[in-house]
């Protein structure tokens, strides 16, 4: 079925009493010779739920679906195939929309709507977003007759997906079965949320004198939201680190992990700066978000909280990063958005999201002892300082804040080649309800928020290869940060 126009997709709870919950696909019959091969088709897909039913009698909500199809089989096709699978993103790109001002930005909306566009990256000048292999005709009419340009950023999204995470070797896998380590994470992969915590474990048990792991919540679907905790000075100030806002920023956490490696791991190469602070570190906020890229959909942004009950309810997720009780929906829909199905929905009230809740719990008693915070995100190599929700809004460290910026960016270019800019997060573009914004309004003095690598042409599929060093690009940061707190200018 490549090739395929899909024009329709619907989740729907066909067995309610045994909480299955099936995915119909309807695409175009154009992919098919004949309403023979329709039918045949629809009558392979009606087999395939029912098989999922463990061969009972089919639920009247199962042959009320096929009864439907029937009737439709003539335009269409079934498969119980969802679309975001290991091969659902084959031939598909990712195109860069520039425009110049409002009316290009308001041309590039209708398009967007039009194509029902995954937007990956908005910014006031262009936007990146997915094009589907069977959309591609129709997206290049539709910009042409806008007069929009684009380029291509990504050939084939679903190949680059796919060659990004490669399989365990034997030989790696052997030393985790061989039990020589009781961890299988490696910086050559990503992993599930088991691994990483299994390090994390792992760290505790073997450097307890000053490392510790906790729950300081649990998520929407309940799992725990484990945070390292490295004590090296009871009196001295802590440094908060976060990854993974975004389930489908996979870079962002294998960073914070590089980073709490270098901490514990290889303490006694670390500067006296390094040495002298204490640390928070959770990699993995968004965990349920980040298990359903690892299974279902891989450019999947929010939690999985279901959407409000009504029409919007098949909508799930709420963006975990505009849902701070900080300037919470400041200028409407510009800074985050009120409607459930959009990508920064901002939830249905501050800090509504237990994620969001168990970090401000935590941090509430902390907070006066907190003296900075990086919260790793990607993509574009940006090294963004508050405030976001309005621009030419700054904290008064504002030059102080810009300045250790700049120092990371210079080191950066140093280490690896990789050029970043330094600046305020609201001249990317708004965002509302925010975390930085929340720390820096707290008092929190040096408060970053970091888009790592890349710029744009694999974005959130880069290969396991960047993960080492891009988690230098991030312990730059970390360094430029530990070096400036205790200096005069870093109290607000």
């Amino acid at each position: 079925m490549k090739g395929v126009e899909t024009i329709w997709l619907v989740k729907q709870k066909l067995a309610v009493q045994s909480g299955i919950q099936y995915k119909i696909l309807v695409t175009n019959v154009l992919a098919l010779n004949s309403h023979i091969g329709a039918m045949s088709v629809l009558l392979a897909a009606a087999s395939c739920c029912k098989a999922n039913l463990n061969g009972s009698r089919p639920h009247p909500g199962v042959r009320t679906v096929i009864a439907f199809f029937a009737l439709i089989f003539v335009v269409g096709s079934v498969s119980c195939t969802p679309p975001t699978g290991p091969d659902g993103f084959d031939g598909a790109q990712v195109w860069r929309v520039s425009f110049k001002d409002a009316a290009g930005q308001k041309a590039f909306d209708n398009v967007k709507k039009q194509l029902s566009a995954q937007v990956f990256r908005h910014t006031k000048s262009n936007v990146d977003f997915l094009v589907g292999a069977s959309n591609l005709n129709k997206a290049k009419e539709l910009l042409a007759s806008s007069k929009l340009d684009y380029k291509v950023l990504t050939d084939d999204f679903g190949k680059s997906m796919k060659a990004a995470d490669p399989k365990m070797t034997t030989l790696e896998e052997g030393k985790y079965q061989s039990k020589q380590r009781k961890y299988k994470l490696t910086f050559k992969h990503y992993h599930g949320v088991k691994d990483i915590h299994a390090y994390m474990d792992y760290l505790a048990e073997n450097y307890e004198a000053f490392v510790k792991v906790e729950s300081i919540g649990q998520t929407y679907e309940k799992r725990e939201m484990k945070l390292l905790t490295i004590t090296n000075d009871q009196n001295a100030p802590y440094f908060w680190i976060d990854a993974a806002f975004h389930a489908r920023e996979w870079l962002a956490p294998t960073t914070a992990l590089y980073i709490m490696r270098e901490l514990v791991e290889r303490k006694a190469n670390l500067s006296a700066a390094l040495k002298k602070l204490n640390y928070y570190i959770i990699p993995l906020i968004n965990l349920d978000g980040y298990e359903y890229t690892r299974t279902e959909n891989r450019i999947w942004r929010r939690n999985r909280r279901p959407g409000p009950k009504g029409i919007k309810e098949k909508c799930f997720g709420v963006d975990l990063n505009r849902n701070f009780d900080m300037q919470w929906a400041f200028g409407g829909d510009e800074g985050s958005s009120s409607d459930p199905c959009m990508e920064d929905y901002r939830g249905t009230k501050p800090d509504s999201e237990a994620e969001t809740q168990a970090i401000i719990k935590f941090l509430s008693s902390k907070i006066t002892k907190l003296k900075a915070m990086v919260s790793f995100h990607t993509y574009s190599q940006l090294i963004l300082y508050s405030y976001g929700y309005k621009t030419k809004e700054f904290p008064p460290n504002e030059k102080e804040l810009h300045r250790v910026g700049m120092v990371a960016k210079q080191s950066i270019m140093k280490l690896t080649g990789k050029n970043y800019t330094v600046q305020g997060s609201a001249d990317l573009y708004p965002a509302a309800g925010i975390s930085i914004d929340w720390a820096t309004k707290k008092g929190v003095p040096f408060v970053y928020c970091m888009e790592l690598r890349d710029d744009g042409k694999l974005g959130f599929i880069l290969p396991a290869s960047e993960i080492i060093p891009t988690g230098k690009e991030g312990f730059e940061l970390i360094k430029a940060v530990a070096d400036a707190i205790g200096k005069p200018q870093s109290r607000l």
